[in-house]
């Protein structure tokens, strides 16, 4: 399938690990997260390789809504009622950091990843609300967070959770250019992780630490992921010419709208 990033970006090929390799660190997977996380060891002065079973970018990063948010669905509420709003209000605080991170490090490095400043709504054609509580939770926790009743939206709505400066951008024109400077392997599966040995199809790789930034954590003992975790997954079209939206928008109602 594809997608408006992967068609609108082609980063460059990186060739396949040559053989056995020993690194301080090895990331295992060149997604957004793998990129960051090598990015910012190598920043601090780390020797860091990264091993793509296929290529940069070419996962969950290559196929993703691009939204930069601390907007998760309705989540807050759940957070003050089970966890607590000190636990809910730290987890925020970490999202919305996140978000001032990513345009620290679009300016930094002058990346043009089309990154803009947005507002973020969550919206509903039947509730209002468990909206009303979702907004307030959230300003609790320290989000820009308010309940409005109008939206920009070609559909009337009963209401809708708007967060103040969210972002969006293209995700694979940010990777290619953090992933620059960095050692990548592409084409190099990892098969077996045995304490600090990678078995990969191409050689072995030793690592003082290992980063699983992989889409699934196929290491499952201990923990039993693969009895916990299952795939869901949503389709997007891109359709024009048609209203372009100033928010980023995602619907709570079944069979609802991104």
């Amino acid at each position: 399938m594809k997608s408006i990033w992967t068609q609108t970006t082609k980063i460059p090929g990186r060739n396949p690990l040559p053989g056995n390799k020993k690194t301080e660190v090895a990331v295992i997977g060149a997604g957004l997260f793998g990129i960051l996380a090598a990015h910012y060891l190598k920043e601090q002065g780390k020797e860091v390789i990264v091993l793509e079973a296929n290529r940069i970018g070419s996962g969950q990063s290559g196929y993703t809504t691009a939204k930069i948010t601390s907007q998760h669905n309705l989540i807050y509420q759940k957070l003050v009622n089970t966890m607590g709003e000190k636990h809910a209000a730290a987890y925020a605080m970490a999202n919305q950091q996140a978000i001032r991170d990513y345009e620290k490090l679009i300016d930094r490095y002058r990346i043009a990843c089309r990154f803009e400043k947005k507002d973020a709504y969550l919206f509903s054609v039947n509730e209002s609300e468990i909206l009303r509580q979702e907004a307030d939770c959230a300003a609790r926790c320290g989000i820009p967070a308010s309940f409005v009743r109008e939206t920009e939206l070609p559909f009337p709505v009963h209401g809708a959770v708007r967060f103040a400066d969210q972002a969006q951008f293209h995700p694979l024109e940010f990777i290619e250019a953090l992933s620059g400077d960095l050692t990548v392997y592409e084409r190099t599966t990892v098969r077996e992780v045995k304490g600090h040995e990678i078995i990969t199809n191409r050689g072995v790789v030793k690592a003082a630490h290992i980063v699983f930034a992989c889409h699934f954590p196929f290491v499952n003992i201990p923990g039993f992921y693969f009895l916990r975790m299952y795939q869901e997954k949503s389709y997007v079209m891109a359709l024009g010419p048609v209203k372009e939206l100033e928010g980023m928008y995602l619907g709570i109602d079944k069979n609802s709208y991104s």
